[in-house]
């Protein structure tokens, strides 16, 4: 409810006192809105990543692409802007370290450089999000205000074996929740995982302003 609040006040829609049914309306109504608003820039078919710019963001931003429906499936990870603002309201960014467990394709790493962080940590372990992430994000990787952690977070360092949900929703513990084309429940594969403190220590970051888990 509070989602569909959110994307409702982007459309400059009401939300008021309503039932499941006229909720589940207007979310169906205005996921349709923010889909026909993507705007599809370039594909790059042998990556398997597509170049899409969402409204009213002006930069474009690389995810992988599951299938033509990609965009209706993750409309609140795609309005980025809108949907960490009313998430995380008025965080102190500034001069910060923020912490990005699950980095997906780098948006959020986006938002808090634009809110001031001064870095960003980003774990993530899928193949396709972070080759988003150094497409989206090259500039803030080269100059070292982004740390790209390549494996999954975890209470110690070592490997974790994971299934793959889709392309678009990265992986789950829960074999019965495999979709990808790693086998299904009989497949998976083994990530790298690290500790938090271990990564801390290592690039020698004595405070986290923020961590951000999803």
């Amino acid at each position: 409810k509070l989602r569909a609040s959110i994307l409702l006040r982007k459309f400059g829609g009401s939300f008021g006192d309503v039932g499941l049914f006229e909720t589940l309306s207007l979310v169906t109504k205005t996921r349709k809105q923010l889909h026909r608003a993507v705007q599809v820039v370039e594909r790059d078919d042998k990556a398997g990543l597509i170049l899409c710019r969402v409204p009213p963001n002006k930069v474009p931003l690389w995810f992988p692409e599951a299938s033509p429906d990609l965009i209706d499936s993750d409309p609140f990870g795609l309005a980025y802007d809108h949907y960490h603002g009313a998430f995380i309201g008025e965080v102190p960014f500034k001069d910060g370290v923020v912490v990005d467990a699950g980095g997906y394709v780098g948006e959020f790493a986006l938002y808090a450089l634009s809110r001031g962080a001064r870095q960003v940590v980003i774990f993530e372990p899928n193949e396709k999000s972070l080759e988003c992430i150094q497409r989206n994000l090259g500039d803030a990787v080269d100059d070292g205000r982004v740390i790209m952690v390549k494996a999954g977070m975890s209470n110690e360092d070592g490997e974790c074996k994971v299934f793959q949900v889709d392309v678009a929703s990265g992986y789950t513990l829960n074999p019965d929740m495999a979709g990808g084309d790693d086998g299904g429940p009989g497949g998976g594969e083994s990530i790298p995982v690290r500790r938090l403190d271990s990564v801390v220590e290592e690039h020698g970051i004595e405070l986290v302003g923020l961590i951000k888990m999803d």
